[in-house]
């Protein structure tokens, strides 16, 4: 704000103030006055404080690096750098009968949770078993109910595998279908099916044909010899 005081008279002058011409008091008897607001600093004690800044950037820091490491870990290059060697399968060991406590079984399959296929009164379940210090894989058949019933078809499994081993050593397996018209009319077929079943049950697990091997023998492609051990060391 502007004013003009002149003798006892005070005129104020209107903003912007234009055509200023420079006056002596004491030879005009006119004086100026201006008002001019006064600038407040800031007081320090208002603004944050470096330390609140340190603090703020370090924890936008640490989150970033966090989340940032995340994104990497889960990213699927990454997967597949971290998953990408996969350790060598042990070479096959001959493997004798031998008895396995409960709890080895359950450790070798990972507390039963492998699973490889279900039947009427047990499942199997994929293994690893260690044999002289070699690890082997295996399959475990696991009784759910072991009741009448189902050791009785436990049993019964066990004599036709004993039976078709014995006229297969014999060299006479057509009598096991000698009752079967429809088996001994495509005799052949029925044989093949038999011969590679049995060789899926040879004792040493290097002469097992692989599973591919087995399409190609029940698919025809590939003849289909009788394996070379039949005692009871398969039972």
């Amino acid at each position: 704000m502007a004013a003009v005081l002149i003798e006892s008279v005070c005129y104020k002058k209107r903003t912007p103030l234009s055509n200023a011409r420079k006056s002596i008091p004491a030879t005009s008897n006119r004086v100026a006055l201006i008002k001019v607001a006064q600038v407040h600093e800031d007081n320090e004690n208002d603004s944050p404080s470096q330390v609140v800044y340190l603090v703020a950037l370090s924890a936008c820091s640490f989150f970033a690096i966090v989340f940032a490491t995340i994104a990497i870990y889960y990213h699927p290059t990454f997967q597949n750098l971290v998953h990408k060697g996969s350790p060598p399968k042990p070479d096959p060991v001959d493997i004798n009968l031998k008895s396995f406590s409960f709890q080895e079984l359950r450790e070798a399959t990972n507390w039963f949770r492998n699973t490889l296929g279900q039947g009427a009164s047990a499942t199997v379940y994929s293994g690893v078993l260690t044999l002289e210090g070699e690890e082997v894989e295996v399959a475990v058949k696991k009784l759910e109910k072991f009741e009448e019933k189902g050791e009785k078809e436990f049993v019964n499994e066990v004599e036709v595998i004993d039976w078709v081993l014995h006229w297969a050593k014999e060299g006479n397996p057509r009598v096991i279908v000698s009752h079967d018209l429809e088996a001994v009319n495509d005799f052949k077929r029925f044989e093949r099916m038999t011969m590679v079943g049995l060789w899926c049950l040879c004792p040493n697990p290097t002469l097992r044909p692989s599973m591919i091997r087995v399409l190609q023998m029940l698919e025809g492609n590939i003849e289909v010899g009788v394996p070379p051990l039949f005692d009871g060391q398969m039972l």
